[in-house]
């Protein structure tokens, strides 16, 4: 997250959005989704503004799209909160290229996430 200039403490909707996250659907107090797109296989990532109609349309090879979602399930006496990260390559050299980039980075992403949700637990949990 800082290669792309983003710190723990930027991790809220409104500031994601500043990073080319654009909200594309909610279920009020379930699930949110999240969507990004770009190139993310270089340096900088080749991110684009969209918005949520532009997001589904998208279709130019040479780019990704990534949707990540933010679900909450009620269990007995807690809550659970899971995500998920989807990405579609919209050509074959995309694809190619996506593959060597998830190689290095799956580690990584798995952290992020992971630190996300742990973040996300202590700031409810602090409430």
């Amino acid at each position: 997250m800082r290669l792309r200039g983003m710190s723990g403490g930027q991790l809220r909707l409104r500031d994601l959005h500043r990073f080319k996250f654009e909200l594309l659907g909610e279920v009020l107090n379930r699930e949110m989704v999240i969507g990004l797109i770009g190139r993310f296989w270089t340096l900088g990532g080749g991110l684009l503004q969209t918005d949520a109609t532009s997001f589904k349309m998208f279709n130019t090879t040479g780019h990704a799209k990534a949707v990540w979602n933010f679900s909450v399930a009620e269990e007995s006496s807690s809550t659970r909160l899971t995500t998920e990260t989807r990405i579609r390559c919209l050509d074959d050299n995309s694809r190619r290229r996506f593959g060597w980039y998830w190689m290095f980075i799956q580690p990584f992403s798995g952290l992020i996430r992971m630190e996300m949700l742990k973040m996300i637990k202590n700031r409810a949990e602090a409430v």
